[in-house]
């Protein structure tokens, strides 16, 4: 016998039923322990959501209708009504919560602090972003592997011509 073969000895992944179950449960069990290695990343579009948020807030804080610190602690609300958690986010709070500490204690001018959050506010956007953008991509791929495995399943269950359909017994 040359190569993997089942006890019946037929080849491996010849078209069989077996082959294509096995890959299905390596596509679920991947994305299962993918997804619970990690925190779950924020969607697409919430993310473009948070950015708008951040420029509305930029906006808002230059036309004066907000002070920074009211504008942030909108901005601050939304980021933490977003389901499930935003990664990163508790960390991002105390960060601020440590600049407002400084300026208190005269460590830091409050524009500093303004200009160090600002920049970290960023980064973190950027990095959800990056996040979201790694996550619809994987599931576009897992997506198109489901497909592609139920295109073969149906394949595998279509009669072959010329080849007479088996009598079962009654």
């Amino acid at each position: 016998m040359n190569g993997p073969e089942k006890r019946s000895g037929k080849p491996l992944g010849g078209g069989e039923r077996g082959c294509g179950w096995s890959a299905g449960v390596l596509i679920a069990v991947l994305t299962i322990f993918g997804c619970a290695s990690t925190p779950m990343p924020p969607s697409e579009a919430t993310v473009a959501a948070l950015r708008n948020n951040h420029d509305e807030m930029v906006r808002l804080v230059a036309s004066g209708q907000l002070s920074p610190e009211q504008a942030r602690d909108q901005y601050y609300s939304k980021l933490g009504s977003v389901d499930p958690p935003l990664p990163g986010l508790d960390a991002l709070i105390e960060y601020r919560r440590q600049l407002k500490d400084q300026i208190a204690s005269g460590q830091i001018a409050p524009g500093q602090a303004a200009a160090q959050l600002s920049a970290r506010e960023g980064e973190m956007l950027a990095r959800w972003e990056e996040m979201a953008a790694r996550y619809a991509a994987e599931q576009r791929r897992l997506q198109k592997l489901q497909s592609e495995h139920e295109r073969g399943f149906r394949l595998e269950q279509m009669p072959v011509v010329g080849k007479p359909e088996p009598v079962l017994p009654r």
